[in-house]
């Protein structure tokens, strides 16, 4: 008798397990996200990243340091990107900037998939 309690304690403890608390879902599967990671290997300037129907005449929807790494967690799906370098200066004295830019890619095709981490190296 003793037996046959603990055999129907543990199926009702494993029923319990795989109905609730051992389930889990990551945030990025239930708000369908994933990430893309973009390093900037410039030693220079900054690297601006622009996602699909974004202003590119201001600052980017992400910006990279030189030498530096960033993400930006996007809705999964495709993304026409372009990227770009601010090689431009400003002086510290007078307050005046150059704003002078480098293409760097235009028009990248990326597929980000839910739950992605998609690397970049520029």
């Amino acid at each position: 008798m003793k037996t046959l309690k603990s055999f129907y304690l543990l199926i009702i403890l494993y029923s319990f397990c795989f109905t609730t608390s051992c389930e889990s879902t990551e945030p990025c599967e239930e708000d369908n996200t994933g990430t893309v990671i973009i390093e900037n290997t410039n030693s220079d300037y900054r690297l601006h990243f622009y996602k699909s129907n974004s202003n590119v005449d201001g600052d980017g929807d992400l910006v990279i340091e030189p030498q530096s790494k960033g993400s930006i967690t996007l809705p999964a799906g495709s993304y026409s990107t372009y990227l770009r370098l601010f090689t431009g200066s400003c002086n510290p004295n007078t307050g005046r900037c150059f704003r002078s830019w480098k293409l760097i890619d235009d028009d990248k095709e990326i597929e980000l998939s839910s739950c992605e981490d998609l690397s970049l190296i520029f």
